[in-house]
């Protein structure tokens, strides 16, 4: 059961971005912003909005939801997740140096 929730995650995920790339940003968000609240402990959604919103000019949306990615310990700790984190650690250093 477990995985077909993690299976979807990943449908919605895959879809939001598809969405974004056809500049439907709405429809990106619901997705991405589902994916989230199915497994809120999930990086890469988190990401992939911060990427979005930070294209579409939503850069205080941006830095939080980055932000909220150092501070969430990843259920499981693997090399994905630490990429994942860096990345976040990356864009918000090279977009918001303070």
């Amino acid at each position: 059961r477990a995985e077909n929730g993690y299976r979807a995650k990943e449908l919605y995920v895959r879809r939001a971005h598809i969405y974004a790339s056809l500049s439907e940003y709405q429809l990106a968000e619901t997705d991405y912003v589902t994916a989230i609240e199915m497994y809120p402990h999930s990086l890469i959604p988190r990401l992939k909005l911060g990427e979005m919103y930070f294209k579409i000019g939503k850069v205080s949306e941006a830095k939080r939801i980055w932000e909220s990615i150092l501070r969430i310990e990843p259920r499981i700790q693997n090399e994905n997740s630490m990429a994942v984190k860096e990345s976040a650690r990356v864009l918000l250093i090279d977009h918001f140096p303070e």
